[in-house]
């Protein structure tokens, strides 16, 4: 039988940037500028040329992951994010990483498993990994359900995130990670190594999102004799200040940004997480609030000012770190207490990670088995003409036969047919654990040789997804 398989018709590409291979300084000029809609301009630009994709972007990671039919897909999708990030590619190549099939579907897992993070096995990334499909599935339809009907992504990468998703959330389950470590955490921890304790000191925070709300909180929990927080709005700021606990009320205040030079004289540490487009804590402001402390101390020693920053842009100007009297910390120097951390926790993580390589294996190989279906769908109908010819030619012997000794004549030969196709079927479907080239290969070679072509071979039906 001469039939060609299945044409190629898809692959999922992953590429992307995070902490693990970019500077936090590279990571700035990448993230840093334009926000959602810089997101949104490199998704449209992605589906436009490639294929439905979804953009995962947050303070350590910007990742690409898309459906393409396009054989230069990996290529061309480095050369859309150079235009895109105004970057050449001989610059930005160095700090991405491509990953195609199996192993982009392992990634993300591992991602959004919090596996992959700064501070391994956090649970922010999952919401905003699922922020990020939902937001690509219904890019009109802000806060759309996941059960909505229809979606912008087409049935593969659209699968390949529910699947993800649904993998991360049974690997937390399972994977026995014993506390829920957070960026924030990582902070107030070198904070505390740094300056021997936290206990009785005073601390601040910059910026009231997610993050800064994380890192007051530990900072009391750490013992701080007090913690302000600052932040640009002062709608929030005082919203924030009407929702606080009771017994949180004399520990914390509330200031705007104005109140930076006070605050940060009268703190030994500032946590800042906001997500303002240029720096915040610049060297004018800090060399002012280092002449109020020293006014505020008279002739005493003043204490250090330890200066966190876990933003992305960098909330403090990189010519602070110049200052005498000031230590300042960004994400780049927290990284290699992450490490250690990670270290630490190794026997869990390496259940994890198994597990993300299970799930993506599988899921992975479901689509490979779907790829293989048209082929099979192929071999039947191919098979079915034939027994129909078959039939008709010898329909004048059969002129005698009552309708139930017919009957009887075509459910023997459906039979005949069945079991004949069982093998080579089962053989197609094996080719699923094949990579897509070797399995088209093994796939062309059976449907070649395995029945005779019959005198008209019916139409064939488009593959729905060969995953590389």
């Amino acid at each position: 039988m001469n039939v060609t398989p299945a044409r190629w018709t898809g692959t999922l590409l992953a590429a992307g940037t995070s902490h693990h291979v970019t500077p936090v300084a590279m990571r700035e000029r990448l993230l840093g500028k334009g926000g959602e809609r810089a997101a949104e301009a490199l998704t449209t630009a992605v589906r436009a040329r490639l294929g439905p994709a979804v953009v995962l972007s947050t303070c350590n990671r910007l990742e690409v992951y898309c459906w393409t039919t396009r054989r230069n897909g990996a290529a061309t999708l480095v050369r859309i994010l150079s235009e895109w990030s105004g970057l050449p590619r001989a610059d930005l190549a160095p700090h991405l990483y491509l990953r195609r099939g199996a192993d982009a579907a392992y990634h993300l897992v591992r991602v959004a498993a919090g596996l992959d993070s700064l501070a391994v096995g956090e649970s922010q990334v999952l919401g905003q990994v699922r922020a990020a499909w939902q937001a690509a599935r219904h890019p009109d339809c802000d806060g759309a359900s996941a059960s909505v009907p229809g979606t912008a992504l087409g049935p593969e990468l659209d699968g390949v995130f529910r699947r993800a998703i649904e993998a991360a959330r049974r690997i937390r389950r399972l994977g026995h990670f014993d506390r829920h470590p957070s960026v924030a955490g990582i902070a107030v921890a070198r904070a505390s190594g740094a300056l021997g304790s936290l206990e009785g000191r005073p601390c601040a925070v910059l910026g009231a999102g997610v993050t800064g709300q994380e890192a007051m909180r530990l900072l009391l929990v750490a013992g701080a004799a007090a913690v302000t927080l600052l932040n640009r709005s002062r709608h929030r700021v005082a919203r924030m200040q009407g929702a606080l606990p009771p017994h949180l009320a004399d520990r914390v205040r509330f200031a705007t940004l104005d109140a930076l030079p006070e605050t940060l004289a009268g703190s030994d540490v500032l946590i800042s997480a906001t997500a303002a487009p240029d720096p915040v804590v610049t060297p004018a402001i800090v060399a002012e609030a280092l002449n109020l402390r020293r006014g505020a101390t008279g002739n005493s020693p003043v204490s250090a000012l330890l200066l966190i920053d876990i933003a992305v842009p960098r909330d403090v100007h990189p010519a602070v770190r110049e200052i005498a009297g000031v230590t300042v910390f960004d994400l780049d120097d927290l990284a290699s207490g992450c490490a250690a951390d990670a270290t630490a926790r190794r026997a869990a993580l390496d259940r994890a990670d198994a597990l993300a390589r299970e799930a993506a294996d599988a899921f992975t190989a479901e689509l490979r088995l779907r790829a293989a279906a048209p082929d099979v769908a192929t071999l039947r109908e191919h098979a079915e003409a034939v027994r129909l010819a078959e039939l008709r030619r010898v329909r004048g012997r059969l002129a005698g036969l009552s309708p139930r000794q017919l009957a009887a004549v075509e459910q023997l030969t459906h039979t005949i047919m069945r079991k004949l196709l069982h093998p080579p079927t089962m053989a197609l479907r094996d080719t699923a654990r094949l990579s897509p080239t070797v399995a088209r290969r093994h796939r062309a070679g059976l449907l070649a040789s395995t029945v005779p072509a019959p005198p008209k071979l019916q139409e064939r039906r488009p593959d729905d997804a060969l995953p590389a």
